[in-house]
């Protein structure tokens, strides 16, 4: 019920959602692990951007986390979560297992097996509770539609992982390519792109590999970019690059 009003009322102005979405560490696996495998390899990538995680300790929280509240069946996901004093800011490790692992599901008093392919580590600061919340509501919102596990299961990427959980209206996916509209952004670096003021790059796919984007990056024929701004400036950006 909690979730469900923090959904109706909506993310901030100043939570941080698709920053954290962008910005968030991605594993890939193709095996199955347990859970407290995968767990403590997210604690470790964590302590990666937050150097005061003690990562076995971060790894038993996650597991303690672990409820009905933030397993969601029908969508095969679990959103282990934790708010502690070691972080400043909010980051997140998101996880696909290919396979899916199995993990404990308490159902009216009952435990059983699910299958889980989607596993989302999300750590916040602790005196951020409200926002902890909403952007767990807002994860919780994009699991929960209808096409999330085949556009799950389909993904090819890390970009495309993340595009799942990005917002469909504020977000534009342009291939760069010489034979087509895009090719006038060959060479360009992204100080010098004229794009509305509202819109950024947030993600840059190049030879297969994840590029951070900066001022001074020049794009280049191959490359696949993810545009966020508000609707209207996206729309803006279809129509001058992609049109009908």
């Amino acid at each position: 019920e909690l979730r469900d009003i923090i959904k109706e009322q909506g993310l901030h102005k100043e939570d941080p959602y698709d920053d954290v979405v962008t910005r968030a560490q991605v594993i890939d696996l193709k095996r199955p692990q347990s859970f407290t495998q995968i767990a403590d390899q997210a604690a470790q990538l964590l302590s990666q951007r937050c150097p005061l995680i003690i990562t076995g300790e971060i790894t038993t929280l996650f597991e303690e986390s672990m409820s009905d509240t933030f397993t969601l069946v029908r969508r095969r996901a679990v959103l282990p979560n934790v708010r502690h004093d070691c972080v400043d800011h909010t980051e997140l490790v998101i996880v696909r297992v290919r396979d899916g692992i199995m993990v404990d599901h308490d159902r009216d008093g009952t435990t059983e097996d699910v299958l889980i392919h989607a596993l989302f580590f999300l750590i916040s600061p602790a005196d951020k509770p409200g926002q902890h919340l909403r952007i767990l509501a807002q994860l919780s919102s994009y699991i929960e539609r209808e096409h999330f596990r085949r556009d799950w299961h389909d993904a090819l990427d890390e970009q495309e992982l993340k595009e799942v959980l990005l917002h469909d209206e504020h977000m534009l996916t342009l291939w760069i390519d010489e034979k087509h509209r895009t090719e006038i952004l060959i060479g360009q670096a992204l100080r010098d792109l004229a794009l509305p003021e509202d819109t950024l790059i947030a993600l840059i796919r190049r030879d297969g590999k994840m590029i951070i984007p900066r001022g001074g990056t020049v794009l280049k024929d191959g490359d696949r970019i993810t545009i966020l701004g508000d609707p209207e400036s996206v729309a803006q950006l279809f129509q001058a690059y992609v049109g009908e």
